[in-house]
């Protein structure tokens, strides 16, 4: 990377722990334009995947505090999620399965939620042998079952009257 393109990405880091700040500040428009409109471009230009996976996860988070969850939920599976994987970064492939779980939970889709909390992030933290990870997801997949049992025992109950 030439001087000039590490300067640029070096400003953008910068820029994204600003929008960072004002994130947390409640300041969720702004943060979100600048992630959008001055990191990510310098991210993608630069070829540096990384960072712009990052990039793209902090502003799916946004989006998702601002009920924009279906642009959330394509950016993580269809932007960070891959880049991540190729990269080969299981952790933060099990850290965007968490999140895209998450956004299933908020939209009342409780029963892909558990499917890829059990299917997709607990595999990884498995091969990660991330035994804290791991009880965490055990505990989400027990509360998200627990969740499901009224909605499956209804289920049963009325396939049973059909018989």
């Amino acid at each position: 990377m030439d001087e000039q393109v590490a300067d640029r990405v070096l400003k953008a880091l910068a820029r994204g722990l600003e929008a960072d700040r004002l994130a947390a500040s409640g300041q969720f428009d702004e943060a979100l334009r600048i992630h959008r409109e001055e990191a990510l471009p310098v991210f993608e230009q630069a070829g540096d995947g990384r960072s712009k996976a990052v990039t793209q996860g902090k502003m799916a988070d946004l989006l998702a505090s601002q009920g924009e969850l279906e642009e959330a939920l394509r950016l993580l599976r269809e932007e960070a999620l891959p880049t991540f994987d190729t990269l080969g970064d299981l952790r933060d492939c099990a850290i965007v399965f968490d999140r895209i779980a998450f956004i299933h939970e908020i939209r009342g889709e409780w029963a892909e939620s558990l499917r890829v909390r059990q299917e997709e992030e607990l595999p990884v933290y498995e091969k990660l042998e991330d035994q804290a990870a791991c009880a965490v997801t055990l505990q989400q997949i027990k509360q998200l079952r627990a969740a499901l049992e009224p909605a499956v025992e209804k289920i049963k109950g009325k396939k049973k009257k059909k018989k």
